[in-house]
């Protein structure tokens, strides 16, 4: 019965291992994903795909998110990328709302910051 308990205890670690890179994927593709939404909005690329404004495209169906979300995303990687230095592999190892909530304390809102109050 030892076996069985060694193999399971195994099969454990290598899901939590599993789980922890897709985690830190997951935050890696956030920071990307603000890179891409603040070179769509800063070239414009929305108008050529037939969007007034930047917020119909990221609120239209197939993009499909919150303003504030899109806004987090940009200033996180404007902030601790551009701004502070940090590279994209380094922030994929900090959760991806804990960058979020260190905003406020950089003296950053990001709804505020683009002028959407």
């Amino acid at each position: 019965m030892e076996g069985n308990t060694q193999t399971v205890l195994e099969e454990a670690l290598e899901n939590h291992l599993r789980i922890l890179e897709l985690k830190r994927q997951a935050t890696q593709s956030f920071i990307l994903l603000g890179r891409e939404l603040r070179e769509n909005q800063g070239r414009r690329y929305y108008e050529l795909l037939g969007y007034p404004t930047f917020e119909a495209y990221i609120e239209g169906p197939e993009v499909s998110f919150q303003r504030r979300s899109v806004y987090s995303l940009i200033v996180i990687y404007e902030k601790f990328v551009e701004e502070l230095g940090y590279s994209v592999e380094e922030l994929s190892e900090v959760d991806y709302s804990k960058l979020d909530r260190l905003l406020p304390l950089l003296n950053v809102q990001p709804v505020a910051h683009y002028g959407m109050v």
